[in-house]
């Protein structure tokens, strides 16, 4: 057993790490004395849990002075001793569970089914007690930041150093320096694990002796056979990074072993403060549904985590061929229009000086003025509505361009504009999205993307991997590249109007209700009490909910801010019972600094924006009915047929015998009636791609 000690707040912390199987019976005698409750993580050699060379490393276990470390990659019994103790603890604790669950289902024979009902996640916790990442004013919710705000600020600051510090004093090593154990295939076939300081090896029967025949054989291979030898030197010319120190790092670095240590201690004594400062609001009881019941709120996310993390370990089919060739188009196209702005005399399409050489040069900036009326300058800067579209920063000096100025000189014929978009459209498809997605399809074919099942502000998810919610709107191109599975089509099951339905259900507004029940076009309502158009009713609508002002609705809609306010001001006429029920949460946010949720989120606003409290309201709360959606889903046996969650959308595959039924069944199983208003659902078969749901034949609701 290697033991040493660090400092926590002024508290003694003593960590173990086993390094052989002859330390198993302490460990386990400890682990039986604190079987209530630890603090647990792992660490791995990167983030592509489904990748094949993907490896865990350690696993370890903690609690609020001690813990143990496990280098599973050792010795069998050892990753015996780890899956042990998570299958005896009662009840664990994990900061972003989701990610440790999935390695653990992924290199063990533990499943993500076994572990979800006894586990706590710090991170769910912590957003709970505050929405708000560092840069709203809040504490945050990594580990760092939650160490930095309720435990010790110094051992904060070292846990965000810590592994630059260990790549830089590996990089300061001799190349040739072991850098991790390593496994040697002997001329028998048989498989022999070595550490990374040569003083150990072991095979599946357990440890060699130094004078054992496959012992000495192994130490030979590593001279003679390089190519039987999996990750034994690092090449000289690879510089250890923070990105890839998991893979090199020695299992018994003194570092990466105190790193490795005080995770668990710290996930204890977080999860220990976090529960009491729990506001009491969030252990109101929401009804789920039909065998499913009430849930209090940490019960509900923590549900809604294990749904989606199964989401995340199914994956989603990558069409290879399609997105390889979609790779080489998008990079002709982007040859082809930045050579369109080389001819007009731009060499650069990325370089906003040449770009506003070529347009206000030479007395350009007045036949620019004159096209644009509605841009106006501010200390030299270019504006519309509440949008800086050219500005120098001050601390650099360097330009930004907004993408809304090139929308705008494009709609007016100028062809600079339009070359330059299709040029940086072309290559961010490729680089942000295609390229990505072939760099993580597992060997099966596979996507995995990574769900944050409570991320944003109001709680709303966001997706790593397969960026569902940030593809270009109504385009199918991207979409393309994935596939239902094999012999099943895509079905797209979303709801109508979510967000204007739950505000009409919750600010009673007698004219909004009407017009749901009516299934009048709520969008051409607004616009017949404001005499505009459709589009700009629809726009203002949306606004509503998501918080804009005049000023947004001007940039947008194209028109003045005079315009603008006069529209909203008839839309709060429109809308007597929205307009109040706006002005009382407002009131609340700057009385209190946070609103509630009906589900009891409490929900922190600046009180200098304390009219957002309507829109975290109804965001917050719309989330909350898709995710309540999952659970139901996932209760009636759909669990391995849901690929994506994306805002108010849920993507599935179903089988195509069976895709009208399957289709049918989800939208009964989402919809949902809040405060009598019923939440209608659209359900949309299309073809095996995703992209194909935005090209029907017929008309679609995409």
């Amino acid at each position: 057993m290697i033991r040493f000690c660090t400092k926590i707040a002024g508290d003694v912390i003593n960590i173990n790490v086993l390094d052989n199987p002859e330390d198993i019976p302490e460990f386990v005698t400890w682990v039986r004395l604190n079987e209530q409750l630890l603090g647990c993580d792992t660490e791995t050699t990167g983030l592509d849990w489904w990748a094949d060379s993907f490896r865990l490393r350690t696993v370890q276990f903690g609690n609020a002075t001690e813990s143990y470390v496990i280098p599973v990659e050792l010795h069998g019994a050892l990753l015996a001793a780890a899956v042990g103790a998570l299958r005896h603890i009662k009840t664990l604790i994990f900061q972003n569970a989701p990610y440790d669950l999935l390695v653990l289902d992924a290199t063990t024979d533990l499943t993500m089914e076994e572990l979800w009902p006894k586990v706590r996640d710090t991170k769910i916790y912590a957003h709970l007690v505050d929405n708000r990442q560092e840069m709203e004013g809040g504490t945050g919710h990594s580990l760092f930041s939650l160490t930095k705000a309720y435990i010790d600020n110094g051992m904060a600051a070292k846990i965000k150093g810590s592994m630059n510090d260990i790549a830089r004093s590996m990089n300061s090593q001799k190349s040739g320096v072991i850098l991790s154990h390593y496994v040697v295939t002997l001329e028998s076939g048989a498989k022999v694990s070595v550490s990374a300081d040569h003083m150990r090896a072991a095979d599946e029967t357990g440890m060699l002796a130094p004078d054992d025949d496959k012992f000495v054989s192994a130490m030979a291979t590593l001279v003679t056979d390089p190519d039987a030898v999996e990750e034994v030197f690092r090449p000289a010319e690879v510089r250890i990074t923070k990105e890839n120190v998991w893979k090199y790092v020695p299992w018994n670095h003194g570092g990466y072993m105190t790193y490795a240590g005080l995770d668990p201690v710290l996930c204890f004594r977080l999860f220990r403060i976090l529960k009491k400062n729990l506001p009491s609001s969030v252990y109101k009881r929401s009804w789920i549904g039909e065998g499913i019941g009430w849930m209090d709120l940490p019960t509900f996310e923590h549900k809604v985590a294990e749904a989606c993390s199964y989401m995340s370990r199914r994956g989603i089919r990558l069409d290879k061929e399609y997105t390889e060739n979609l790779v080489d188009t998008l990079y002709q196209r982007e040859v082809e229009w930045t050579q369109v702005c080389r001819d007009l005399g731009v060499e650069n399409p990325w370089s906003i000086k040449q770009l506003m050489d070529y347009w206000l040069g030479d007395g350009g900036d007045e036949a620019f003025d004159r096209r644009h009326p509605e841009v106006f300058y501010i200390d030299g800067d270019m504006h519309k509505g509440d949008q800086s579209w050219i500005s120098r920063s001050k601390k650099t000096g360097a330009l930004s361009l907004s993408d809304d100025l090139l929308a705008q000189m494009e709609k007016v014929g100028d062809l600079m504009a339009m070359a330059v978009r299709r040029a940086k459209s072309a290559r961010k498809k490729r680089t942000t999205w295609l390229e990505n997605f072939l760099s993580q399809v597992d060997s099966k074919g596979y996507v995995h993307p990574s769900i944050n099942s409570i991320q944003a502000t109001t709680a709303r998810m966001s997706i790593q991997g397969i960026p569902a919610q940030t593809l270009p709107a109504g385009e199918a191109e991207i979409r393309n590249c994935f596939l239902a599975d094999l012999e099943e089509v895509i079905c797209s099951t979303d709801y109508a109007n979510m967000e204007l339905r739950f505000l009409a259900a919750w600010s009673g507004d007698e004219r909004m209700l009407a017009a749901f029940a009516n299934d009048e076009d709520l969008h051409q309502v607004t616009a017949d009490g404001a005499g505009v158009s459709r589009k700009i009713g629809k726009m203002c609508n949306f606004l509503v909910v998501f918080g804009g002002g005049p000023p947004a609705l001007a940039t947008q809609a194209g028109i003045s801010l005079e315009k603008a306010s006069e529209i909203i001001e008839s839309f709060k006429k429109t809308f007597p019972g929205v307009a109040k029920f706006m002005e009382d949460k407002t009131k609340e946010a700057r009385r209190q600094g946070f609103i509630t949720t009906p589900s009891g989120r409490r929900l922190m606003v600046d009180r200098r924006s304390a009219f957002r409290g309507t829109n975290y309201f109804v965001q917050s709360g719309s989330r909350d009915i898709t995710c309540r959606a999952i659970l139901r889903l996932a209760a009636a046996g759909l669990k391995e047929r849901m690929l994506l969650p994306i805002h108010d959308e849920i993507l599935f595959t179903l089988p195509k015998g069976k895709s009208l039924f399957g289709a049918n069944l989800t939208a009964k199983m989402m919809q949902e009636e809040v405060r009598g208003l019923m939440i209608p659902t659209d359900p949309e078969i299309a073809r095996e791609s995703w992209g194909s749901i935005y090209e029907l034949e017929e008309a679609s609701k995409h």
